[in-house]
């Protein structure tokens, strides 16, 4: 088999350029790479158009992100502060449809929006973005408009280290029973029900939920609270690789910050508008989420952020997070290339690698 990196030296075969030499990746950037898990590219030349790379080297791009997982571009000239979306394109992927949001984003037209505008001055945690949904996009494509004075790095950490190391008696659990995701849409907190999944009235809502396999309920005075049940073990469609792949300490209530939670009095199910439980319904132990948050935290790496880097990564092998940041800080983002859970082979029965 060619290597990506021996596909970079010789220029994949392509046709020659007028000038009779075939195009070559180690030409136009070098190449470093991080902990095993992310590639950089830096540009030998400020004037190397970040499009046509990608369009040139998409092959070699795409290879990379199924070795390493992810692959940050620097120091290529960007054209345009919409320049994202042609670089989807470029790479042969249209935007994926989130149908389900859970925190406020502006829309930038052509499937490009910002990064999630939660606080800076918290953490987020360790996820698969939208892998609560019924197709999860892929690839996750970024730029950076803005980086933070202080802080605001993206976090990104390999789901299939994380599951080479959990407890075989724990894994087995999840396996079997996946894990449920609650919604409680509570007023004055996050988006609506309606803001969420794009619905206006509870007709609408319930024909989502049944399309979806969302368990609904509306209380009598107009509440929504949500209930879905998800796989937390995925088998990557490209690479076959048994991966780490859900929501399940993201949407948490120990992940909501210590001053909501207390400000939200006794523990109920219907006080926090998120939590996630064991599949069969018990509640997730503090310790499992610990172990969880310290998995990821083992394998995580951090992308300390420049004006104009640009991060693509496999948004199935790579859970991502973000650091606190003080200052101004702007990423833009386009989710790609949807697969179905029912593609990612969950079947219970079937052996997995585990590291013992």
């Amino acid at each position: 088999m060619v290597s990506w990196k021996d596909k970079a030296k010789k220029g994949c075969g392509r046709e020659e350029s007028s000038a009779g030499k075939k195009p070559v990746l180690s030409d136009i950037a070098g190449l470093t790479i991080q902990n095993g898990q992310v590639v950089t590219l830096k540009s030998h030349n400020r004037a190397s158009s970040v499009i046509s790379l990608v369009a040139n080297f998409k092959d070699e791009l795409r290879d990379i992100l199924a070795k390493h997982g992810a692959v940050l571009l620097r120091g290529f000239r960007v054209e345009s502060s919409n320049v994202l979306p042609s670089v989807v394109r470029s790479f042969g992927e249209s935007p994926f449809d989130n149908q389900e949001e859970t925190s406020p984003r502006t829309h930038l037209g052509q499937g490009m929006f910002t990064s999630t505008e939660y606080p800076n001055e918290y953490a987020i945690e360790f996820h698969n973005e939208c892998s609560y949904q019924n197709h999860v996009p892929q690839f996750i494509f970024m730029i950076c408009m803005q980086a933070a004075p202080y802080g605001g790095c993206t976090r990104l950490s390999s789901c299939a280290d994380i599951l080479r190391q959990f407890p075989e008696a724990l894994l087995n659990r999840f396996r079997q029973h996946g894990y449920i995701y609650e919604r409680n849409y509570l007023p004055n907190t996050g988006l609506s029900w309606q803001q969420s999944l794009s619905v206006t009235n509870l007709n609408e809502l319930k024909r989502y939920c049944d399309q979806e396999n969302i368990e609904l309920q509306v209380t009598d005075n107009g509440h929504v609270r949500t209930r879905q049940k998800r796989p937390c073990v995925a088998l990557h469609p490209d690479t076959g690789n048994a991966l780490w792949l859900n929501h399940s300490l993201f949407f948490h209530h120990l992940s909501i910050p210590n001053e909501y939670r207390q400000s939200m009095g006794t523990l109920t199910q219907m006080r926090f508008p998120f939590d996630t439980r064991y599949g069969d319904g018990q509640a997730i132990d503090v310790e499992t989420i610990e172990l969880i948050k310290s998995l990821y935290e083992k394998h995580a790496i951090s992308i300390q952020w420049r004006p104009g880097d640009i991060l693509i990564f496999d948004n199935l092998s790579m859970a991502h997070a973000r650091e606190p940041f003080e200052g101004a800080r702007e990423l833009h983002l386009v989710m790609a290339k949807s697969i179905a859970w029912k593609d990612m082979d969950t079947n219970q029965d079937r052996e997995i690698s585990v590291c013992t």
